[in-house]
């Protein structure tokens, strides 16, 4: 009998980051698939922190200090690609709903503030160019303070940045 396990950072990337993140990138968009991806992302850096804590690790060639605990290695992250604070904000919002001032890595508020948003559908409904004469395009993005952030353009950036970390680091 064959029993499947994930038990190591790099099954957990490969069978649930990989698969979400695959999920959200190359589909229609929707919020659920958002989520997945973004709280995938997210607990991938516990997988990684749990197993990896104490160990150092490099960026494109240069040494970083050990990882020694949660809150470190976020903002490690986040210096390596901003897009790691919106991710992890998009993933604590779908978790708890409404994010508290000392969980939020950004101005995020809560989950209320990430959308689908639907552009065109009619003349006039959508910038010039941004859609085919009366036609119209889905994006998912996140409100945060007075801009909106595109929701996929910070999954894929954090995604490939995992992908050169796991890569460089041998997670």
């Amino acid at each position: 009998m064959t029993i499947f396990k994930i038990e190591t950072p790099t099954e957990f990337f490969a069978h649930i980051v990989k698969s979400d993140v695959e999920e959200f990138l190359n589909h229609k968009p929707n919020l659920r698939a958002a989520y997945h991806a973004c709280t995938s992302l997210l607990s991938y850096r516990d997988w990684v922190l749990t197993a990896h804590k104490g160990k150092p690790w490099s960026h494109v060639g240069a040494s970083l200090a050990p990882v020694t605990g949660k809150q470190k290695f976020q903002q490690a992250l986040e210096v390596i690609e901003p897009s790691f604070a919106i991710v992890t904000d998009i993933a604590n919002a779908s978790k708890h709903m409404i994010l508290d001032i000392g969980m939020a890595r950004t101005p995020l508020w809560g989950n209320a503030n990430t959308e689908i948003q639907i552009l065109g559908g009619a003349i006039g409904s959508a910038p010039i160019g941004a859609t085919a004469i009366g036609g119209s395009t889905r994006s998912t993005r996140v409100k945060i303070g007075s801009k909106f952030y595109d929701v996929r353009e910070c999954v894929d950036k954090v995604y490939k940045a995992w992908i050169l970390l796991n890569g460089e680091n041998s997670w």
